[in-house]
């Protein structure tokens, strides 16, 4: 009931504002997930849902033809306005985007931000982020700008 509450709190301040909502996940998010989730942001845009829906599918398709992030790196699956990325932190690590994550992080966003809205999950014992955001949101944005701080590597001029 607790959770509920604040959720729908945290949606409709998501909802009305343009700046992410950071949430620190209460007891039962952690559990309820294989992903150990340390926190869960919202973000101001609401995606199309079909759109969201086929970028997961590329992600996805992705991962089941064996790919995976480089360490301290990043990886965005693209369909028309949105984007799913996967931010990979680990120093010595290579990381894929199984399907059961995604499910699960897409669950997670709905719950906390609503659905079909922007946002991202991060698992500092994974060293992980999932996001999902609008194009234009990201658009002209270096990826060591859309992952977690010290995620990846500097690049120069960035």
């Amino acid at each position: 009931m607790k959770l509920v509450a604040i959720t729908t709190i945290v949606a409709l301040i998501a909802n009305s504002a343009s700046a992410p909502v950071i949430v620190k996940p209460q007891s039962d998010v952690k559990t309820r997930h294989i992903i150990p989730v340390t926190d869960v942001g919202c973000g101001g845009d609401v995606l199309d849902p079909s759109d969201t829906a086929e970028a997961k599918k590329k992600m996805i398709r992705w991962d089941r033809a064996g790919n995976k992030v480089d360490q301290k790196n990043w990886h965005p699956e693209y369909y028309n306005g949105t984007v799913w990325y996967l931010c990979n932190c680990k120093l010595f690590w290579r990381d894929g985007a199984p399907e059961e994550e995604l499910n699960q992080v897409e669950q997670i966003l709905s719950e906390t931000c609503g659905p079909a809205h922007t946002g991202w999950v991060w698992s500092k014992p994974w060293q992980k982020a999932y996001n999902v955001a609008s194009v234009k949101t990201i658009s002209g944005k270096k990826p060591p700008h859309l992952c977690p701080r010290h995620c990846m590597w500097a690049h120069i001029g960035d």
